[in-house]
């Protein structure tokens, strides 16, 4: 007889994701390089997606009051030359190039208020200190995720889930290259403007496939995945290929450069929308799926951080400035918010048992729910009673704040509890029930004192709590037992009251 003693092959670490993590790097950090290195005018292209227009681009200052640019300017002509034509230049070979240095002075053309300026900008260092101060949350983020997804991947180096989460937040570098983003000497030098488009969209465009990757391997891979190595790949050719189709055929549609190219960005945004998409229901499907306790644990951790700042981003940072047209929530607030996602992923793939996930889950929900509520009855009291006050006083008064506030110091631990045990009895009935029953078994047994009674009460609490396919109960001597038996009670009467 021959035994064999050979391990199972494990996955191997691939070497490939050396050189891939450090040419992202270089992309996104590289475009930080460049942007010290080369004179500024003060400004940036805007933050948004059509930054360019039919006449030009549109600027907003690093600084409020720095400089002769001002937020919403539209430069049109930048040393006599048409902002159209310097564009057209970055598609010419050998086409020349300005090598302006700081301290020189540049003539804009600009449209302000349905007015044709011209204005002498005189060029300076990069203003590092503003751009970092605007969007060092951003940067932090994107920093942050790198090294837990390294830590991660040197702690578990042969796990696929590792891998993907290294893919996602090396490809985050498309961060550091957004936060200092365009200004108009990327253009007018072409580099700039080239190597910014390599780290965004073309970086945006792995950054979501590596989502869904890591969503079908986490915690363990699909069989469809397993049995078809190549579904992996084409996530990411499957992205980039879409998006110069899509790039391609608006140009055959596009009459005109400046909207073409703004285009760019919408289209990468409408790729990573199915990918965001597909990566929810992949994550629903497997943890209705799954059987084990272990990995519905670990997709809850990866669920709990992606849903928080998720929804926060979505509320705060999209909807909410629909309606205002102010950005209620700043990229640094968003950025320490996000940190939530690359800390839990990596708590679900190292260390998953660290903390109890339900607990977070449900205390976050509980406190979530309740501190909405109570702003929605706050800001509807003082409404409410700043309305009816006018009308009988005909002024407002600081009565209603007042009144607002003693309303929500009344309300806040009722309505605690009433969240609480709705949010207990809705997502955690097996616990809600657990305690319900041993409620019971502590009012019934502190003043049972038949033996008979308190051993039926315990087989049935240990029945309804824990469903056994058994149970039996042994008991020593009468008086062992009625100690036993005391000391049950007790504990379970502390457990009800905790």
């Amino acid at each position: 007889m021959v035994v064999s003693t050979s391990k199972a092959a494990r996955p191997r670490f691939p070497l490939w994701l050396i050189p891939f993590g450090l040419i992202c790097l270089l992309i996104g950090l590289g475009f930080i390089l460049l942007h010290l290195l080369s004179p500024s005018d003060g400004a940036r292209f805007t933050g948004g997606e059509e930054f360019f227009t039919t006449n030009g681009v549109v600027v907003s200052p690093y600084e409020f009051g720095q400089g002769n640019l001002r937020q919403g300017d539209v430069v049109t002509a930048v040393e006599g030359k048409s902002f159209e034509t310097w564009v057209r230049s970055l598609f010419t070979l050998g086409a020349s190039r300005p090598n302006w240095q700081v301290g020189d002075e540049i003539t804009y053309r600009i449209e302000r208020g349905g007015q044709i300026l011209d204005q002498e900008i005189v060029l300076v260092p990069l203003p590092l200190k503003a751009i970092l101060s605007n969007y060092w949350g951003v940067l932090l983020f994107a920093f942050v995720s790198q090294v837990v997804a390294l830590f991660v991947l040197v702690r578990k180096p042969s796990e696929s889930a590792a891998h993907a989460f290294f893919i996602w937040a090396l490809s985050g570098s498309h961060s550091y290259a957004w936060s200092f983003f365009l200004q108009i000497g990327d253009i007018t030098s072409i580099i700039g403007f080239w190597w910014f488009h390599f780290a965004t969209p073309l970086l945006w465009l792995i950054y979501w496939p590596a989502g869904l990757h890591m969503a079908l391997v986490f915690p363990k891979s699909i069989p469809v995945v397993e049995r078809r190595k190549w579904i992996i790949p084409m996530l990411y050719a499957g992205s980039l290929t879409a998006f110069f189709l899509l790039v391609g055929w608006n140009w055959s549609r596009s009459q005109e450069l400046l909207p073409w190219i703004n285009s760019w960005h919408l289209i990468a945004n409408s790729i990573a929308g199915p990918f965001l998409a597909a990566t929810i229901g992949v994550i629903f499907y497997k943890y209705r799926r799954t059987s084990t306790l272990e990995e519905k644990v670990k997709i809850r951790w990866a669920v709990y951080g992606a849903i928080i700042p998720g929804l926060i981003g979505l509320i705060f940072w999209i909807l909410l400035p629909m309606i205002s047209d102010e950005s209620i929530l700043s990229p640094n607030l968003l950025g320490l918010i996000m940190l939530l996602f690359p800390i839990s992923i990596a708590i679900a793939i190292v260390r998953h048992q660290l903390f109890d996930i339900d607990h977070i889950i449900r205390r976050t929900m509980v406190y979530g729910v309740l501190t909405a509520a109570l702003l929605g009855i706050y800001f509807l009291s003082v409404i409410l009673l700043q309305q009816i006050i006018r009308g009988v006083t005909g002024a407002t008064s600081p009565l209603a704040i007042v009144v607002s506030t003693l309303l929500i110091a009344a309300l806040f631990n009722p309505l605690r509890g009433w969240l609480q045990e709705g949010i207990d009895r809705r997502f955690y009935r097996s616990k809600y029930d657990a305690r319900q029953a041993l409620t019971a078994f502590a009012t019934t047994t502190r003043d049972e004192v038949e033996l008979d009674q308190i051993t039926a009460e315990l087989l049935q609490l240990v029945e309804q709590t824990m469903q056994p396919e058994s149970l039996s109960l042994w008991l020593k001597d009468a008086v062992e037992s009625n100690l036993e038996t005391r000391k049950i009670s007790e504990k379970f009467t502390e457990q009800s009251i905790s």
